[in-house]
C-alpha cells in the first residue's frame, strides 16, 4: 500500500469513521436489493436469457465474490474521481500537485492543539510564533499598543489609529504562506522627501486601509487574517489610544515608547498615560480560555510591561490555573536592561505590578559563550543565577539561543523547551 493511501488512515483525521458509516449503509442496502431480488425471482417467471445475465450458471459463492470486488471497484473509482472534483472546485491550487490528505490531517492535528496566549510585542514574539504555528492554530498573540515610532507612529498620530507595528509582525508570522506575506508586509517604502508613503511599511498601510474599509481596527485585523490565512488570533491589548511613560533615576520623564532607550539606561519605572486603560475583552477572554500562557520574549519595558499594566490583565492571569511562562530575554537591550540578569528581568516584572506570582516558570537560556559579543552589538548574554530568587515562580534552564545571531531566540528550541515545560505540568 503506497504511503499516500496510508495517510488516509492516519489517527485523529476523523475520516475512517464515516467511511465505516457509508459501507454499512451500502452493506444495509445490498442486503435490502438482495431480499427484493429473492422475492420476485420467486415470485416471477423471469425469461430464459435472465439466467445468463445473472451468471446462474457459476455457484453462488463465487458469484458473491465476484459482485463484491465489482462493487469496491465501482465505489474506489467513484470516490477517487468526486475526490478530483471536490479539489478543482474548492481547492485549485492543489489539482495537479498536493498533498490533500496530509493538509487535512495536519490542519485537524493544529486545530485540536492546545489553546496558548501569548503576550509580548517585537521582532522576538513574531519569531516565536512563527515556530509555534507548527504546534497548534490555537494561538492568541496579545500585543502592545504603545508603538509610537516609525511608520506606526506616523500613523498614529495622523489617524488616530492604534499603532499597527506589531499587529502586522504577527499576521507576518502566522500567515500561512509566512514568506511571501513577511516579503509584502514588511517592505518599506524608500525615504523620499515630500513622498506621501516616505518610509511606511506596506503591512502598515495594508491595515490602514482594511481599517477604513471595515470600519474598525477589530475587522480589519479579522479580515486580514481571514485572507492571508492566518493561524490563530492578533488581539490588541487595547483599542485606546494609550503613550508609554518612563521615569529615570534623575527625575527625567520620557513620553514615548521609541524615546525611552535614547537615554542609554534602564528607566527605574514606567507606567501608561493613563491610570485606567481598558483591557479588549477578547484578550480576558484568551486568558480565562488557555491552556498555556506565555510572556514574552520582547523588549521588558517597551514590549512586555505595557501589556501587563493594562487594567485587569495581570488579575487575568493570577485566576488562571495553568502554566505560565516567563521566557527571558537571552541576551540584554541597549538603553532597557544593560546588565540584567535573568532574576532581574523578571524582578522588574514583578515590581511594576505589585504581584510574585505573574509566572509559574521562568525559562531562560543556559546555551552561554565565553566570549564577548560585538561591541556594535552593544549587548550581553543574560545569565541565569540557579542562586536567585524568582518569586513563586521555578527557574528553568535550556539550550533556546540562536548559534547565528546569539542576541534572539532560536524558534524551534524555545518551542521544544516550552512543549516540555507543558507535557511536565500535565502530568504533574
Amino acid at each position: 500500500m503506497s504511503q499516500y493511501l496510508l495517510k488516509w488512515f492516519y489517527l485523529g483525521l476523523n475520516l475512517k469513521r464515516w467511511v465505516g458509516l457509508f459501507a454499512v449503509a451500502a452493506i444495509i442496502a445490498g442486503l435490502g436489493f438482495a431480499y427484493l431480488l429473492r422475492t420476485a425471482y420467486l415470485a416471477i417467471a423471469f425469461p430464459e436469457e435472465i439466467y445468463w445475465i445473472t451468471l446462474q450458471f457459476i455457484p453462488r459463492w463465487i458469484r458473491g465474490l465476484l459482485f463484491i470486488v465489482v462493487a469496491v471497484v465501482l465505489a474506489l473509482i467513484s470516490g477517487w474521481k468526486l475526490r478530483s472534483w471536490i479539489i478543482h472546485a474548492a481547492i485549485p491550487e492543489f489539482s495537479t500537485q498536493g498533498d490533500m490528505v496530509g493538509l487535512a490531517y495536519k490542519n485537524i492535528r493544529l486545530a485540536n492543539g492546545p489553546k496558548i496566549v501569548v503576550l509580548g510585542g517585537g521582532t522576538g514574539l513574531a519569531n516565536l510564533l512563527r515556530s509555534l504555528k507548527q504546534l497548534s492554530s490555537n494561538i492568541s498573540a496579545i500585543v502592545t499598543v504603545a508603538d509610537d515610532g516609525g511608520s506606526s507612529g506616523k500613523l498614529r498620530n495622523d489617524l488616530g489609529m492604534i499603532p499597527p507595528g506589531d499587529i502586522r509582525n504577527c499576521i507576518a508570522a502566522l500567515a500561512e504562506d509566512e514568506s511571501l506575506v513577511t516579503q509584502l508586509f514588511q517592505y518599506r517604502f524608500d525615504e523620499i522627501e515630500g513622498n506621501s508613503v516616505s518610509g511606511h511599511s506596506f503591512g502598515n498601510l495594508f491595515l490602514t486601509a482594511m481599517t477604513a474599509v471595515s470600519g474598525n481596527i477589530e475587522a480589519a485585523i479579522d479580515e486580514t487574517c481571514r485572507v492571508l490565512q492566518v493561524r490563530g488570533r492578533i488581539i490588541p491589548a487595547s483599542l485606546q489610544d494609550v503613550k508609554l511613560v518612563g521615569t529615570f533615576d534623575n527625575g527625567l520623564e520620557v513620553v514615548g515608547e521609541s524615546k525611552i532607550p535614547q537615554q542609554g539606561y534602564p528607566p527605574r519605572k514606567i507606567r501608561l498615560s493613563s491610570d485606567k486603560v481598558q483591557p479588549h475583552p477578547q484578550a480576558l477572554r484568551a486568558i480565562s480560555e488557555a491552556d498555556l500562557i506565555l510572556i514574552g520574549p520582547g523588549s521588558l519595558y517597551t514590549s512586555i510591561l505595557p501589556n501587563l499594566l493594562v487594567s485587569g490583565m495581570v488579575e487575568a492571569l493570577q485566576r488562571t490555573n495553568v502554566p505560565r511562562v516567563y521566557i527571558s530575554n537571552v541576551a540584554t537591550q541597549y538603553g532597557e536592561t544593560n546588565g540584567y540578569s535573568a532574576d532581574r528581568h523578571y524582578a522588574v516584572l514583578c515590581e511594576h505590578v505589585d504581584a510574585s506570582n505573574i509566572a509559574t516558570v521562568v525559562l531562560a537560556n543556559d546555551n552561554i559563550v565565553t566570549e564577548s559579543f560585538p561591541p556594535e552589538w552593544k549587548s550581553q548574554p543574560v545569565i541565569a543565577d540557579t542562586q536567585s530568587s524568582y518569586g513563586d515562580a521555578r527557574l528553568v534552564l535550556a539550550d533556546v539561543v540562536d548559534e547565528t545571531k546569539r542576541y534572539r531566540h532560536d524558534g524551534d528550541k524555545l518551542v521544544s523547551a516550552i512543549l516540555s515545560i507543558f507535557a511536565n505540568s500535565n502530568q504533574s
